[in-house]
C-alpha cells in the first residue's frame, strides 16, 4: 500500500493532532482523579474497619496507576513540542515514513492511532522496531521479524 508523500505541512497537522490527543487524555486524566478524591474525601470510616481500609487501598492504587499514565502523557507533551516542526530526510525522532506495511512515526509510544483515513503506528524512538528503522532513507530495506519492509519515503 504506497500512499503519497506526507507534505512538511501535513506532517505538521499530524503532530498537533496528537498533542490535541494527549490534551485530551491528560484532561480526562485529571477529572477522573479529581472525582476520586473527592469520593474519598466524602468516604467515612464503617464500623467494619478492614473493609474500609481495603476499599481504601484500592483507591489509592487506582489513584497511582492514574498518575503514571499522567507522567507518561507528560513526557509525550514534551517529547512533541521538540519534534514539532522538524523534517527528516532519514527516519529518527520526528520522522514520518512509509513502507507497504503502513504508515509509522517516531517519537512517542501511542500504537495504532487514525488519523483522517489513515492509520498510523507511533512509535517510541527506543522501540526495536525504531531502532533498526533509525538512519534509514527513502528506497532503503529493511528486515523486521522477517518481514521485508521497503521505505518508500521519509519527511
Amino acid at each position: 500500500m504506497k500512499i503519497d508523500l506526507f507534505s512538511a505541512e501535513e506532517k505538521l497537522k499530524f503532530i498537533i493532532f496528537l498533542q490535541h490527543y494527549i490534551n485530551d487524555n491528560v484532561s480526562k486524566i485529571n477529572l477522573q482523579m479529581k472525582q476520586i478524591n473527592e469520593s474519598l474525601q466524602n468516604e467515612t470510616k464503617s464500623s467494619a474497619g478492614d473493609k474500609f481500609e481495603t476499599a481504601r487501598e484500592m483507591v489509592t492504587q487506582e489513584i497511582n496507576k492514574l498518575g503514571n499514565q499522567l507522567t507518561i502523557y507528560k513526557s509525550h507533551q514534551k517529547q512533541l513540542e521538540i519534534i514539532s516542526g522538524k523534517t527528516n530526510i532519514a527516519i529518527g525522532i520526528g520522522a514520518l515514513f512509509c513502507t507497504a506495511q503502513g504508515l509509522y512515526f517516531i517519537g512517542i509510544s501511542l500504537g495504532k492511532v487514525v488519523y483522517g483515513n489513515f492509520q498510523i503506528m507511533v512509535v517510541s524512538d527506543d522501540a526495536p522496531f525504531a531502532k533498526i528503522f533509525k538512519g534509514k532513507k527513502a528506497n532503503d530495506e529493511v528486515v523486521f521479524n522477517e518481514r521485508r519492509h521497503i521505505i518508500y519515503w521519509v519527511c
